[in-house]
């Protein structure tokens, strides 16, 4: 399961808003698809701005951090 599925998963279990299942699904909060500069930052101020702590602390200790396997599916996505 990726990474970005294990997420979306994990927030809809937590009862997280709606934005935040999609956001994940759509790697908004993935360390290689997402636009932004700090995914996972964003989603540890989403996680605490809806009570979601648990997965906010999670979020921290790198649960939801990149595999190795994304790393190298990235970096062979940017060298074509």
């Amino acid at each position: 399961m990726s990474t970005k599925a294990k997420l979306a998963k994990r927030l809809l279990d937590a009862g997280a808003p709606e934005f935040m299942v999609h956001n994940a699904e759509t790697g908004y909060y993935d360390d290689y698809e997402s636009p932004i500069a700090f995914p996972i930052t964003r989603l540890v101020a989403d996680c605490q701005e809806y009570d979601l702590n648990d997965v906010a602390e999670e979020a921290k200790c790198g649960e939801f951090d990149g595999t190795l396997e994304e790393s190298n599916s990235y970096l062979r996505r940017e060298r074509k």
